[in-house]
């Protein structure tokens, strides 16, 4: 990992992440997202999804407890 952000709580969550999110085109893939739960993952990508206009490949997107698991 290269770039790990901490937000502050006074901060929108998802409107930090949005402006952070540098994709390869409409490729986010390369990214790695661990939110606190699982519902900031489809709000999400359904904002990329409202931006954009056009399908995309996502981030990948983890809740905390999900991305102990994947690792």
């Amino acid at each position: 990992m290269n770039n790990v952000r901490l937000i502050s709580p006074a901060s929108s969550l998802l409107d930090e992440v949005m402006n952070s999110l540098q994709p390869d085109g409409v490729d986010y893939s390369a990214t790695v997202v661990v939110f606190p739960g699982k519902r900031p993952a489809h709000v999400l990508r359904k904002k990329l999804a409202d931006k954009l206009k056009t399908s995309f490949i996502p981030p990948k997107i983890f809740s905390i407890d999900i991305f102990i698991d994947y690792l």
